[in-house]
């Protein structure tokens, strides 16, 4: 289509018209668009969409528009996109028509993961656009409810290979998440040019020339505003004294404006006027029905609609959308109360019962129990439904409705969980300052404050406050000693697990302060694996760590167990590699249908698994993370953590996330382990919490709670895989990373699998196996463009360190660094100095490597990090002829290794012992000894290293022969694995000691993309295009236009060409 001028009516948007125009042709032509036009109000945003309509000839456009309220419906306004699309949902695979049904209201069920709604979405648009090009037009999207907002935002940035597109209008105020992110156009106001003869056009007779310009000045070319404002100037005034400028906002004049040209009307047009201004989905029916009940005629809108303010046909339509506010807003108090009753009368109780709550709501004057009681049940719906935003403002509103203090207190915590995990911190603290409040007019019970103690540590963590979040969670941990001891020491856990994050960066409570709290504290009176596991650590804190080693690997043998009882395929850590080949869930079953598995119903998480029935890979959402199923592939070949949070789009926390903190780094036991909702466990049993009509309060997590402390509470997974790797446990480090990311999987975590993938990313680079682990990132990368939080570049960096990717490394340091010291993030400091450490060896920049380990083997934080880098320190001071700093690296090394006596921890002690044995002969042997331990291991790239040490000792002793064969073997093992720099040290040694070196030619493969590299792994396992899309959150048409480009690349024509090449 060609763009040349604008429609009549439509003055100097030639620009944005050409936008519009290549939106209309990409989408007819096959490519999938998106874009969000943005600028004030009144600046012609909706004219512009319906240009993009008119221009649409051949394709179905589908319309939806948001309304300014404060009554919020999950998937309102998705399904007013989406419900004249549903003849084609037979199309979908059957887990993504049931959550569509769910969300809609259309069937009962488990509440749908919103990234199961939103695949279902894109399935639904990539449908219809199979049969005609769509073009969907979004007006007023800043107004849609959260829920439909994320979702929409969400396939919009999916639809690459699809006839399909989605345009957005939204005010400017409104163009951060869930928008951040897609194709923009501004939309300003008109030239000078344009604005005049706009102008001219709107005033009767001839214009003052100088009030001309100062309109147009003043409007800044608002189009809008220059056909409204003079509508208020008097004839003197348009002649030509207009007046001095007014400050206010624009948008404030124009609704001034029309506030002006409403109260000209009759009283009874007024009356209608505000009344459809109250009810913001535009029911006809229900308008006729309340204002009848008003006393008010049939024809009592005609002088508003005549006046050109409102439109009263099968939908009611305001002139403008400030003209709903400006009514709204100059109506009284007891006026606005009065239509809203008139409303709530007006609504069916069985077919609406939630507007009629809302309105009901709107209409009370004082506390009232039966209303509050009301919106309470609305609040269950909206969760059941996934609306968790909507349900935190029905609980919001009940809880300022309800009149017994108790009561108010209980309904206040469970508001402020809801707003918690919507990301809304900030009303979260302010619901709790009331439930303080309504407590102290009742009976404040111990349990109560311990619960709002816990909830304000929680809101610390989540938000981003790591300094303050270690004090915050030991003292609710104190709290609830007397009270739960099983619940304080999930606290203490958190505890720990912040203080671990923050180190040096907390504020007054440290580790071993916490420690120390942990060994006093009770033990529960049915101890879990996870109470032994923690004492231990403890005492790793207190006694050090030589007493504490042996007490940890005895308290990991219980998880490990645990592990290998329920998945045998754990032993490998891969067998939940066939995951990939179905399911995207891991632990559920093959049926297609979504385990709720420990789903905590506040955020209506479902779980969800794959179904090779259908042919697509429903878990859908676990999925997002593009997983290649559960763990890693069958060689064999063998990762750490977590986070939580939610977002919402009316808070700026984050795009799309149904569970990712806003913003915030979600280590340790940031509620990503089971802690999520320990304060809705909190209030459980407490007097007056609990009970009542509905509330959720003392019931928000109990079907997970029989779970804690065992193999499949990710709070203790979390911890114990830490543990794992602190005690060079890699069996249980392996079996233990791979069960967190199943489980994480399993009840759709988002939240927690960024964090568990970088650490089963970790485990994978030590088996050699950089393949996997590259999917890893992948995986990480396509959660945070769906959630639009983003976790710290850890898994990459890691990658690209272990690479000897110099630049992409420190691309990535500099990236993430700022926000992490800004985080408090201790721990992420610690993996940049170590990982740097890595990077400088491979590359034989060992004075720059010693500066590295030095500054992560120094850190504060007691981590496997530290062990890790002191192995790095002892060969890069060797090398550099440091001998005293590779001592004393060595023997704090030896401290540990010696205490955790593991094939792992000696093999490494035992080859930097070899680095540092003046004999020949006791290096010869140490370097044997090293090899052997590390062979029985899963740690296959320290055994690459050992090979790669040994070759070289054995070459600067002459011992040609010898060298070649133990470089050979490292250059083999290194280069398979793809640690590109210690293989070229390897190449480099091999060639010097008289070996023939052939160099690896480069691997079509390296020409694909990181996404095209893991669409090509999950196709050539057998997946499904639908499936593959279920996991990364693209249609079927984007994955089979990925793998186009695949073949191309790798020069093949087959998915079975794939399959070899896989495996």
């Amino acid at each position: 289509m060609t763009s040349g001028a604008a429609p009549r009516g439509l003055r100097g948007r030639r620009a944005e018209c050409a936008v519009l125009d290549r939106v209309v042709a990409d989408v007819g032509s096959g490519r999938g668009r998106a874009l969000v036009m943005h600028g004030e109000a009144g600046v012609g945003k909706s004219a512009l969409l319906q240009y993009a309509g008119s221009r649409a000839s051949g394709c179905r456009v589908a319309r939806a528009a948001g309304a300014e309220s404060e009554m919020e419906l999950p998937y309102a306004g998705l399904h007013q996109l989406c419900a004249p699309m549903l003849d084609v949902r037979d199309r979908l695979p059957e887990p993504q028509r049931e959550a569509l049904a769910v969300a809609f209201g259309d069937a009962a069920g488990p509440a749908p993961d919103k990234f199961l709604v939103g695949v279902a979405v894109l399935s639904l648009l990539a449908a219809v656009s199979e049969d005609q090009p769509l073009l969907c037009l979004i007006d007023d999207a800043q107004w849609l409810d959260s829920t439909s907002a994320q979702t929409l935002a969400f396939a919009a940035r999916r639809l690459l290979a699809e006839r399909a597109g989605v345009v957005f209008a939204i005010r400017e105020a409104a163009a951060g998440p869930p928008w951040r992110g897609l194709p923009g156009l501004p939309v300003g106001g008109l030239p000078d040019e344009d604005a005049r003869a706009l102008l001219d056009s709107a005033v009767p007779g001839r214009l003052d020339e100088q009030v001309r310009d100062r309109i147009v000045a003043e409007t800044r070319g608002n189009p809008l505003a220059l056909l409204e404002l003079p509508r208020g100037l008097t004839a003197a005034e348009l002649a030509g004294g207009f007046g001095r400028p007014d400050a206010r906002p624009l948008a404030t004049k124009i609704e001034r404006n029309f506030a002006q040209r409403v109260r000209a009307l009759p009283a009874p047009a007024q009356t209608v006027l505000l009344t459809a201004a109250a009810e913001p989905l535009g029911d006809a029916g229900l308008l006729r029905r309340a204002t009848r009940l008003l006393g008010l005629p049939t024809s009592a809108g005609t002088p508003a609609e005549a006046a050109g303010l409102i439109e009263l046909g099968s939908r009611v339509r305001f002139r403008h959308p400030l003209v709903r506010t400006a009514v709204y807003r100059a109506a009284s108090p007891a006026e606005r109360r009065d239509v809203h009753q008139a409303l709530a009368r007006a609504t069916d109780a069985g077919a609406d019962p939630d507007r009629r709550a809302w309105h009901r709501a709107n209409a009370a004057d004082e506390p009232d129990e039966a209303v509050a009681a009301e919106l309470v049940g609305s609040a269950e719906r909206a969760q059941r439904r996934g609306g968790v935003a909507a349900a935190a403002d029905f609980l919001r509103r009940a809880t300022e409705l309800t009149p017994d203090p108790a009561t108010r207190a209980t309904r206040a915590l469970a508001a402020a969980e809801a707003e918690m995990r919507c990301g809304a911190f900030e009303i979260a603290l302010k619901l709790l300052l009331t439930a303080d409040e309504a407590a102290d007019q009742g009976e404040s019970s111990e349990r109560h404050q311990a619960t709002v103690g816990l909830m304000r540590a929680q809101i610390a963590f989540a938000s981003g406050h790591d300094r303050a979040a270690p004090r915050l969670l030991l003292e609710a941990a104190r709290r609830f000693e007397p009270l739960d001891a099983a619940l304080a020491r999930d606290t203490y856990r958190d505890a720990m697990g912040a203080a671990s994050l923050a180190a040096d960066f907390a504020e007054s409570a440290g580790i071993t302060e916490i420690a120390r709290a942990i060994r006093a504290a009770p033990r529960p009176a049915r101890p879990r694996p996870g109470d032994d596991l923690l004492d231990s650590l403890a005492v790793a804190r207190t006694d050090g760590y030589a007493t504490a080693a042996p007490l940890v690997l005895s308290a990991l043998q219980a998880f490990r167990d645990a592990n290998t009882t329920g998945d045998k395929s754990d032993k490998s850590a891969t067998g939940a590699r066939d995951e990939a080949a179905g399911a995207v869930g891991g632990g559920g079953d093959r049926s297609g249908k979504l385990p709720v598995g420990a789903r905590d119903e506040t955020v209506g998480a479902a779980g969800g698994v794959g179904d090779k029935s259908d042919k697509s890979a429903v878990g859908a959402r676990d999925e997002a993370a593009g997983a290649a199923g559960g763990v890693s592939d069958e060689s064999g070949k063998p990762a750490i953590a977590t986070r939580d949070g939610a977002d919402r789009a009316a808070t700026g926390a984050g795009d799309e996330a149904g569970g990712a903190a806003a913003g915030a780094p979600y280590v340790a036991g940031r509620a990503a382990a089971g802690a999520p909702c320990v304060a809705g466990r909190a209030a459980a049993g407490a007097p007056h919490e609990g009970g009542g009509a509905g509330d959720q309060a003392g019931r928000t997590v109990e079907g997970a709670r029989e779970q804690a402390g065992g193999a499949d509470d990710q709070g203790w997974l979390w911890l114990a895989g830490l543990a794992a790797a602190d005690v060079w446990d890699d069996e249980t480090w392996s079996v233990v990373t791979a069960r967190h990311v199943r489980v994480a999987r399993a009840v759709g975590d988002l939240s927690a699998l960024p964090l568990t993938l970088s650490s089963l990313a970790c485990v994978e680079i030590f088996a050699g196996d950089f393949a996997s682990a590259v999917s890893r990132v992948a995986e990480i990368q396509a959660i945070g463009e769906a959630t639009g939080v983003a976790l710290g570049p850890y898994g990459a960096l890691t990658v690209a360190a272990w690479r000897g990717d110099a630049a992409g490394a420190e691309q990535l340091i500099e990236a993430g660094m700022a926000d992490v010291v800004a985080r408090g993030e201790a721990s992420g400091i610690l993996l940049i100095h170590w990982a740097r450490s890595v990077l400088f060896n491979g590359l034989a920049r060992y004075q720059e490597a010693i500066v590295e380990a030095r500054a992560a083997a120094t850190h504060p934080i007691h981590s496997a990090l530290v062990y890790w880098a002191l192995s790095e320190l002892v060969e890069a001071a060797v090398r550099s002829g440091d001998r005293e700093a590779a001592v004393e690296a060595y023997d704090r090394l030896a401290t540990t290794a010696r205490a955790s006596g593991t094939d792992w921890a000696l093999g490494v002690l035992t080859r930097a012992g070899a680095l540092l044995a003046d004999g020949g002969g006791d290096a010869d042997a140490l370097y044997r000894q090293a090899i052997e331990r590390l062979g029985r291991t899963r740690i296959r790239i320290e055994l690459a290293r050992a090979h790669l040490l040994y070759g070289e000792w054995l070459r600067r002793e002459n011992r040609r022969r010898a060298a070649r064969g133990q470089l050979r073997i490292a250059y083999d093992m290194l280069t398979a694995a793809g640690a590109g720099a210690f293989a070229e040290r390897a190449r480099h040694e091999l060639a010097a000691a008289g070996g023939p070196v052939t160099e690896v030619s480069a691997r079509a493969s390296d020409a694909l993309t990181v996404q095209e590299a893991h669409i090509a792994r999950l196709a050539g396992r057998g997946l499904t295009n639908p499936e593959i899309g279920a996991q990364l959150f693209l249609s079927p048409h984007t994955v089979e236009w990925h793998l186009r480009k695949v073949f191309t690349k790798l020069g093949i024509t087959s998915r079975r060409q794939l399959r070899r090449s896989e495996s």
